[in-house]
């Protein structure tokens, strides 16, 4: 997986996202999310959900780990994958994620398996470890680790 900073949303190979899709789609509509079209279409993301102001179900969305080679998981905070959104008296939620259109890129070795976006990065350390060919995320206040950087 490619990680940028510079790509908005984590983009993934079209099954992989349809998987994802398919997957989060099936939980939200468990807990009683209503999926909308509408927003949907005006945003490009998907799948959305309506929801009335008042009601705090965020709290119930489902979890999104991203699993690496070497048995890691790295789970991200609900903000970074689930965009809300107030459109007129209905806060909208979007799974932050998107398709690459690309069927076969990654299975066929013709190209990488995503990109993480910055989206998905918000509040994390990225640190790559080049001699050892590893990259290590860890939840950070980047404004704290800004302040403690700066202070001389």
């Amino acid at each position: 997986m490619v990680i940028d900073s510079g790509t908005t949303f984590t983009m993934l190979p079209a099954d992989t996202y349809r998987r994802l899709s398919t997957e989060f789609n099936r939980q939200m509509t468990l807990i009683g999310f209503v999926r909308t079209a509408a927003a949907e279409q005006r945003t490009g993301l998907g799948p959305c959900y309506g929801y009335m102001p008042l009601m705090s179900k965020t709290s119930r969305v489902p979890t999104l780990g991203l699993h690496y080679a070497g048995n890691t998981t790295v789970w991200l905070p609900t903000r970074n994958f689930f965009l809300e959104f107030k459109n007129e008296r209905v806060r909208v939620g979007c799974l932050a994620v998107m398709s690459t259109g690309d069927e076969a890129a990654a299975e066929d070795g013709g190209g990488p398996a995503g990109t993480l976006g910055n989206f998905q990065q918000q509040g994390m350390e990225v640190v790559y470890d080049l001699q050892m060919g590893r990259v290590g995320f860890a939840r950070r206040r980047c404004g704290d680790l800004w302040d403690s950087l700066s202070r001389g």
